[in-house]
């Protein structure tokens, strides 16, 4: 067996120096750390939960030709002193392929481009579809994209296999209870100041908990000299559990306004909810593979839309101020008004949150970042709770990260 291995180890090896002669190849590489202080439960009187989590991701992307090439991606993701024994353990149970897929250019001398693999799928502002890069894993899919390109104007059409259950549909026939998800995103530059992205994303699931739904939707930039703002609005419709129609929809305004080295914004965000009285519809609008830790309070108590509003939706109302700090630092605070949009228990309150983050790039290749959150219950979260937790003390959360890159 070891022979096995160390023999195609040193075909492996021959195969890559090989491939690498014949084009161009490069490494990149980073390791990021963040200690977390975290006390969510809305109780003073327990103590914090305080946790290391550290990520190490090592890319090589490989081009035999101008317009074919591959990337490979490894990422070890764990939790600081999670293995009960370093010294004996070497499983490496926390390792995986974050992304692995080819890339050919220009296919048949069109304007066309093709991805096929594991890859991460990040579109505009990431409400809909994001890469979740705060999570300590993040996310990826594997599928297929095939890109058409037209000056500044792109079209991507995508299909990503998020679950498939072979040896299931095998004994029952057909691809039973695989989940699928098929889409179309359009990014189109009006002019220097305008930009506009329309998308629409069919994703479903086969046989029991069947799913089908359609979300369609808008992004609109705008910047009109120090002035910026970015609309947005999604409606999705369907069929969930065969018998339940999806009548959902999600908008959101926000504006900026820049003088010097200071930033003001304003704006809100409106996930819709489920009316209780319409049994065979569901109103509540489900933010798909957004990176919602963008958008709805650092504490992360909004993650998982609607499962964290308990379907009765939700509208934040944020102002930010953000300052630049000499070269290398800014710091901003964000203030989010958090409440529901359909009535959870008989309230509509969520709570408030407040957000401060310092960023410093202490050169090229490393930074910090402190971040300090402080989350003031409303009577939803004092009642019925927010993720399991109730209580009507405040919750806190800070961390430190450190990032180190290899580009």
């Amino acid at each position: 067996m070891k022979r096995f291995l160390l023999f195609s180890i040193l075909i492996g090896t021959f195969f890559i120096t090989d491939l690498f002669a014949q084009g161009s190849w490069s490494v990149n590489a980073q390791v990021r750390h963040r200690y977390n202080m975290l006390g969510a439960d809305f109780n003073s009187d327990t103590k914090t939960i305080n946790y290391n989590e550290l990520r190490t991701r090592l890319g090589i992307k490989f081009a035999p030709s101008d317009d074919i090439s591959g990337f490979i991606q490894l990422q070890d993701s764990r939790i600081m002193g999670s293995e009960f024994n370093t010294l004996k353990d070497g499983s490496a149970d926390n390792l995986d392929a974050h992304q692995a897929y080819a890339q050919i250019k220009n296919l048949f001398d069109l304007p066309l481009h093709i991805k096929t693999g594991r890859m991460e799928a990040p579109f505009g502002n990431e409400r809909i579809m994001g890469a979740v890069g705060w999570d300590n894993i993040g996310r990826s899919f594997d599928g297929l994209m095939l890109t058409h390109s037209h000056g500044d104007n792109t079209i991507n059409f995508f299909n990503f296999k998020e679950a498939d259950s072979t040896g299931t549909a095998q004994k029952f026939g057909g691809d039973y209870k695989d989940k699928e998800i098929t889409g179309v995103w359009g990014d189109f530059k009006i002019n220097d100041d305008t930009r506009i992205q329309a998308y629409g994303i069919w994703d479903r699931a086969v046989g029991s908990g069947m799913l089908s739904r359609i979300t369609t939707g808008t992004q609109i930039d705008m910047t009109m000299g120090d002035f910026s703002a970015t609309g947005e609005f999604a409606y999705q419709t369907g069929q969930a559990n065969a018998n339940i129609d999806i009548a959902a929809m999600m908008y959101a305004l926000h504006g900026t306004f820049k003088v010097d080295a200071t930033s003001l914004t304003a704006g809100l965000a409106s996930i819709s909810g489920d009316d209780a009285s319409t049994a065979d519809k569901n109103e509540a609008f489900n933010t798909l593979y957004a990176t919602n830790h963008k958008f709805y309070g650092m504490m992360d108590y909004f993650l998982n839309l609607p499962v964290h509003t308990s379907a009765g939706g939700l509208m934040d109302i944020q102002a930010k101020a953000a300052i630049k700090v000499g070269e290398k630092s800014n710091i901003s605070a964000t203030f989010h008004k958090f409440l529901a949009n359909e009535k959870v228990a008989g309230a509509t309150d969520f709570g408030n949150e407040i957000d401060i983050i310092v960023n410093h790039n202490y050169n090229k290749a490393a930074k910090f970042q402190l971040g300090l959150g402080y989350f003031m219950p409303g009577e939803i979260a004092k009642k019925t709770g927010i993720k399991g937790f109730s209580g009507e003390d405040g919750a806190i959360y800070g961390y430190l990260m450190t990032i180190i890159n290899l580009n």
